[in-house]
């Protein structure tokens, strides 16, 4: 079983895949932040009326770079969990308040994400939202957590390439869902790894010796 965490928001995408909980149990961890500058994102403005310029969608296009992201990752990796943070309803005051506010815009974010990765990953049922406050329960604030996860992961993850945090908080995420289950007795995260390992040799198996009889002609 592989884990995918996703920490949304409108600017970037953290995220991390997890086989288990131990320190050689992460696959993959970083951040997806796509640039507006990119040509793919730069014609991801629809038809709109003339009243609205493009460059005030910016947000949109943005977000659906990340979505076009987000899919690629999932297609390559195919995770059998996903677990990604929702908003938690919390009303913002002053520049998060209103149409235009910063929560508002996170909120879109994630639920154009959570919709995106579900549609993906529909064969194995929703993916699990949490909210922050959930998964952050008693783990200390943002820096507290890099700096634990830097210490356990050693050189698997390096804070100074996560300066928002944002690979943390997907790691963090991943495994809260796997100590839930660890705790229920649901799973233990050594058979989560050697199963995750198993179907990458199979995987692995499977394409050279395909390989080997296209060069050889030979039957199964």
């Amino acid at each position: 079983m592989l884990v995918l965490g996703i920490d949304p928001s409108s600017n970037a995408v953290g995220y991390a895949l997890l086989c288990g909980l131990e320190q050689n149990d992460i696959v993959e961890a970083g951040i997806i932040k796509p640039s507006l500058r990119n040509s793919q994102v730069k014609h991801q403005c629809p038809e709109v009326d003339d009243w609205i310029k493009c460059d005030e969608l910016k947000a949109f296009r943005r977000i659906i770079a990340l979505v076009h992201d987000l899919e690629n990752l999932m297609s390559g990796h195919k995770p059998t969990k996903v677990v990604i943070e929702i908003p938690s309803g919390k009303i913002g005051t002053g520049a998060k308040l209103g149409a235009r506010g910063a929560l508002t815009t996170y909120g879109f974010a994630a639920g154009v994400l959570y919709s995106a990765a579900s549609y993906h990953h529909r064969q194995h049922g929703w993916p699990i939202p949490v909210t922050e406050r959930q998964w952050t329960a008693g783990s200390g604030n943002k820096k507290k957590r890099q700096q634990a996860l830097a210490l356990f992961y050693g050189g698997r993850y390096d804070p100074q390439q996560d300066k928002g945090g944002d690979a943390s908080d997907a790691i963090g995420i991943a495994r809260w869902w796997l100590l839930k289950q660890s705790k229920r007795g649901v799973y233990n995260g050594t058979e989560i790894c050697d199963n995750q390992r198993m179907d990458e040799r199979a995987r692995s198996h499977r394409v050279s010796r395909a390989g080997r009889q296209a060069d050889t002609g030979a039957s199964p």
